[in-house]
């Protein structure tokens, strides 16, 4: 995932499947009950999980398909309040990194499982951990 130079982060592939068990009636983030005419739910295009619309006010930029599979530019797609948070870090370049809290490269290496060799202290190490994670 990279950043398109227009604001929006690139996203790297197609959605995912909806994941299973969840319940799908109430919005994930602020749990508001789905209704039919009045509150449709809204698939996150990053997590595949269902918000309402004000938690899926962000958007990031898609692959569009073209004839035969090729690739056909970019559509700016929704996600989620949690994804778009995350899609930022993901396309930040190393000084912008070095800006965020340490509370924020810490919980953006959880949710990708970004592992440091040792116990770090230092921002610049979570820093230096996410880009090397960047380039496996």
């Amino acid at each position: 995932m990279s950043n398109n130079g227009h604001g929006l982060p690139l996203l790297s592939g197609p959605p995912p499947d909806p994941t299973p068990g969840v319940d799908p009636t109430n919005c994930m983030r602020c749990d508001k009950e789905f209704f039919p005419l009045f509150s449709r739910p809204k698939r996150c295009n990053h997590c595949g999980y269902s918000y309402c619309s004000s938690c899926t006010d962000y958007q990031a930029l898609m692959p569009r398909s073209g004839p035969n599979g090729t690739q056909a530019g970019y559509e700016p797609m929704p996600v989620c309040t949690n994804c778009a948070e995350k899609l930022t870090v993901t396309a930040s370049g190393r000084s912008a990194l070095k800006e965020y809290s340490v509370q924020r490269l810490k919980a953006y290496m959880k949710a990708y499982n970004i592992q440091l060799p040792g116990a770090a202290v230092e921002k610049e190490e979570l820093v230096q951990a996410i880009m090397r994670a960047r380039v496996r």
